[in-house]
């Protein structure tokens, strides 16, 4: 006999009733088959975005595929071989409206640019955006169905300029701060969104010992949640709170180093490893934010505008990265070395994201994680030519596993990323914006247009 299903009969698999009866943050339990998420697309898809940027452009003959068919053949993206049918290369766009504008040269100050398609000149080289992000776009739309606890949320591992902006109702712009702290972004996540706070630990402790022991909190909760599941969902709970747990050892064995925000001379902590610590510690909880629910829209800036932080990369032997970038040709093996480390972080996060099952397929799935650089190539800073790779298709939108070249690269071969495409990136802005469900036919200021090419 099959159950009528009734408010009753949902609550006892609710995990808002949970989170509710408990007290605690949501990033507690992710979003498993047995619940259906709020604001879900009718086959109860929730579609995500990650937008991610660094800077100092890219080693050309060391980046673009090789192949069409293959997006991830060539020594900088080859750490997403394991994802490649599910990776996007588009090849290439160019920020038109700095062309066009007489700032072909302004590359380490196109980070207010290349989420908006908007630019406003403040002076010399420097710019600002005029009009919201994409990131914030989508924040703001998912909105208007749902009331996630974090809708936006932005990362920064250095300081300077970010590539994540909001407008206000009188079309004033100005930048979303962004959280430089793994540390701290680890206690908001866990202290907030589910309607109340994790019980305070003992008079005396440590907020050392308080973070190893949070899940101490609930876990008595979970395993009464957990027993109620059936297997699939069970095993999810069980491996998220696996995964909370290694991130707690690794938050309390690494010292948190925090960047003044708004500073361009911030530069990376220092050592062998500490960088790489920081990165994957924010790559951890940008993906429990994901899986929870907790939000839908993510921007994160990895390298800063300006050329400054991470200043060198110890851990793969490599001193002046800037310096590195400048040499162009000459460098591209070694700076190869250090963009092909960002994109395996990139996998590490899209790998996170598709091991997570729901309906219809994984959370990468559903999601898109899209990745820009500042500029074409070190040594030029030339803000045509730009890289836009997209992992993830979003909920079948993108066809993907594939090249695609744009405008007057469209058969080419050999060295055809030393010409313009002609394509202007506000028709990629538009174009992954139409996937997450956002209408329109362009977005930020003027080169109306969407890029049907890309789509399955």
């Amino acid at each position: 006999m099959i159950g009528i299903r009734t408010s009753t009969t949902q609550q006892r698999f609710s995990r808002r009733a949970l989170l509710k009866g408990m007290g605690v943050s949501a990033a507690f339990v992710p979003l498993i088959d047995a619940e259906r998420a709020q604001g879900a697309t009718a086959d109860g898809v929730v579609k995500r975005l990650v937008a991610i940027s660094w800077t100092n452009g890219m080693p050309s003959t060391n980046f673009w595929p090789s192949v069409d068919t293959d997006p991830t053949a060539s020594d900088v993206l080859k750490p997403l071989a394991s994802l490649s049918a599910k990776v996007l290369v588009a090849a290439a766009v160019d920020c038109k409206i700095m062309l066009d504008g007489g700032h072909k040269y302004d590359g380490h100050f196109s980070f207010p640019v290349l989420w908006t398609g908007t630019y406003k000149n403040t002076g010399g080289q420097n710019a600002t955006a005029a009009g919201p992000s994409l990131d914030q776009v989508y924040s703001d739309f998912v909105a208007k169905t749902v009331n996630l606890p974090k809708p936006l949320l932005t990362i920064s591992m250095v300081g300077g300029k970010g590539i994540s902006f909001r407008s206000d109702a009188s079309g004033n712009t100005s930048a979303n701060s962004a959280e430089t702290d793994p540390s701290r972004l680890f206690t908001q996540v866990f202290s907030s969104g589910g309607g109340g706070t994790v019980a305070p630990p003992p008079a005396g402790t440590s907020p050392q010992l308080r973070r190893q022991s949070i899940l101490d909190f609930v876990k008595d909760d979970l395993q009464t949640f957990s027993n109620r599941l059936g297997t699939a969902d069970r095993s999810k709970v069980s491996a998220h709170m696996d995964s909370v747990r290694k991130l707690e050892l690794q938050l309390t064995a690494t010292p948190s180093t925090t960047v003044a925000a708004g500073s361009c001379k911030a530069t990376a902590p220092t050592g062998a490893t500490a960088f790489e610590g920081k990165l994957k510690a924010f790559l951890d909880l940008t993906a429990i934010a994901l899986r929870c629910d907790l939000t839908r829209s993510v921007s994160m800036v990895w390298g800063a505008d300006g050329g400054s932080g991470p200043g060198s990369w110890p851990a793969l032997g490599i001193g002046d990265y800037h310096g590195l970038a400048h040499q162009g040709a000459g460098g591209y093996a070694n700076k190869a070395k250090v963009d092909g480390y960002y994109y395996s972080q990139v996998a590490y996060l899209a790998q996170q994201l598709d091991a997570t099952m729901e309906s219809g397929g994984t959370a990468l799935d559903h999601s898109v994680i899209g990745v820009t650089n500042d500029m074409n190539e070190g040594a030029e800073h030339y803000v045509g030519r730009l890289p836009f790779v997209l992992i993830g298709s979003a909920g079948g939108y993108f066809k993907t596993g594939r090249v695609v070249k744009l405008g007057t690269w469209v058969g080419k071969t050999g060295t055809y990323w030393k010409t313009d495409s002609g394509i202007a990136h506000n028709q990629m802005l538009a174009t992954i914006a139409n996937a997450l469900g956002i209408d329109g036919t362009s977005f930020g200021t003027g080169y109306p247009g969407t890029l049907s090419t890309l789509l399955a």
